[in-house]
């Protein structure tokens, strides 16, 4: 089995760094306040008790330049993946940055075809055209034929603590995937719900900095074919 798309059960967040960075979505998706930190997160389905994913990534910059390194795991008896990815991202003015990455994966199948190592590239931009509106566009995978991805989100900032968001993703080998999705964000925490189509499914995740440093979220989500599942995570600044 090959889950399309980056990950399984889509973590939270967007492919735009509105707030925080999220290279790990997207290579071009940074954020001038948050230059540094740690990213952890953990994804299982419940229904499936031998299959689960775990992410550990780190970003930080050198000078103008913003560095991400992700080491991942995707953990099943038929197949199992090991990933190592890293991506750099430069602003372009104020209101462009664009990103580059590698990724390297091996995959592992003992009951059938034995192991194979495989590589791809991964290229992203990030790009805001209005004081309220953002735009992001990534390309994963490239060099796989069966695996490769154009993802297109643009972001609307009704306010200063609300965004929403309207996204599509699309692999040759499937159907398009459209999603929706709704943030909302307090003083210590936030809140967003997602729903797409093409694999119909949802999350909602609450994300809350109880420590100036260090921020914790939980999400559950369900995915047409996977059923439900959780994720835990947890970002040091």
């Amino acid at each position: 089995m090959l889950w399309p798309g980056q990950y399984l059960l889509s973590s939270s967040g967007t492919l735009n760094a509105l707030d925080q960075n999220q290279q790990h979505l997207n290579p071009a998706a940074i954020h001038n306040t948050n230059r540094k930190g740690f990213r952890f997160n953990s994804t299982s389905p419940i229904f499936f008790a031998d299959l689960s994913q775990v992410n550990l990534g780190l970003f930080y910059t050198r000078k103008f330049v913003f560095l991400y390194h992700e080491l991942s795991g995707q953990f099943h008896t038929a197949l199992s993946h090991l990933r190592t990815t890293h991506a750099l991202a430069l602003p372009i003015g104020q209101n462009l940055s664009i990103g580059l990455g590698m990724q390297v994966q091996l995959l592992i199948q003992p009951k059938a075809y034995g192991s194979y190592l495989d590589a791809s590239a991964r290229l992203g931009c990030q790009y805001q055209f209005a004081d309220r509106h953002r735009f992001s566009m990534t390309l994963n995978e490239i060099g796989v034929l069966n695996r490769q991805q154009i993802s297109l989100e643009h972001v609307v900032l009704l306010r200063t603590d609300l965004f929403f968001a309207q996204g599509f993703s699309w692999n040759p080998n499937y159907q398009p995937s459209w999603y929706l999705t709704i943030i909302q964000k307090t003083a210590k925490a936030k809140l967003q719900f997602s729903c797409g189509i093409y694999p119909q499914r949802y999350s909602f995740s609450y994300e809350s900095s109880s420590h100036q440093k260090l921020t914790w979220f939980l999400a559950q989500s369900w995915q047409y074919g996977l059923g439900l599942g959780l994720q835990f995570g947890f970002i040091f600044h």
